[in-house]
Formats: structure tokens, sequence, C-alpha cells
């Protein structure tokens, strides 16, 4: 096996993983990153929504935290929101958000709209040749 087969693999496997070894501010911890919804930055923490209603403040920076879950369907919407494009359930242009499955939004910039509508359509788009269904 060649190494960009070895990588691909190595991918798709990091992608099945449900936990995730994630550091912010030198800090490693377990992160379940299939049940997190949004993770959103307030002041020096970061603030994060799971599936089950539960929230984490940890200590740290979004911008720290961004780059670790490259390999998942996550979309930095605004400087202080980051979604897990796998629980959004719709987008409102007038107000400029993801709707979440939980109730809740997740703000979107406006000069970031276009982007947000692409990635999620290409989520979905992904999802289904994959023969998933759309969250909704």
């Amino acid at each position: 096996m060649d190494s960009s087969a070895i990588a691909i693999v190595a991918q798709s496997q990091r992608r099945m993983q449900t936990d995730v070894e994630v550091t912010l501010l030198g800090k490693k911890l377990l992160l379940p990153v299939s049940r997190l919804i949004s993770a959103e930055q307030q002041a020096h923490y970061v603030l994060l929504r799971f599936e089950d209603g539960a929230t984490t403040q940890l200590k740290g920076r979004l911008d720290e935290l961004e780059p670790q879950l490259a390999d998942f369907p996550f979309f930095r919407s605004h400087k202080s929101y980051l979604a897990n494009l796998s629980y959004v359930t719709g987008i409102d242009r007038e107000l400029l958000v993801f709707h979440m499955k939980d109730g809740q939004n997740v703000y979107i910039r406006r000069d970031r709209l276009k982007k947000a509508r692409d990635a999620w359509a290409d989520w979905l788009f992904a999802q289904m040749r994959k023969g998933g269904s759309s969250p909704t």
C-alpha cells in the first residue's frame, strides 16, 4: 500500500471515531466530536454545546480548536462560532443563522453566508451519495 493510500485509510478511520483528543491551552482532553453541535467563543473561554443539551466551558480559543476539527464537518460561520454541519436543519438568510437540531441558532457573518450555504449543501450532497439521510 503506497503512502497516499495509507493516508486515505488513516483519514477515514479518524472520521469514524467519535472521541478525538484535542489540546486547548496545552491541556489535552477527549472531545466527543460526533455529539458536538457547536462551539462558541466567549471571552477567554470556549462554550461547547452537545446533542444531549449538556454544555462545557473550557479555557481556550476557538482559533486553537478549529484546526483540530478539520477532519470533521465543522464550519467557521463567524469569528465566535463553529457549527457542526451534521446538526444544521436550515439557514435563515435574513437573520443570518444556522438553525440547529437542538433549536438553538449559530450566527453567520454576512460575508460568509454564501460559503455557509455552499458548505452545508456540499455536506448534504455527500451524505446523500453515501446513502445517508438528511438530518431534518
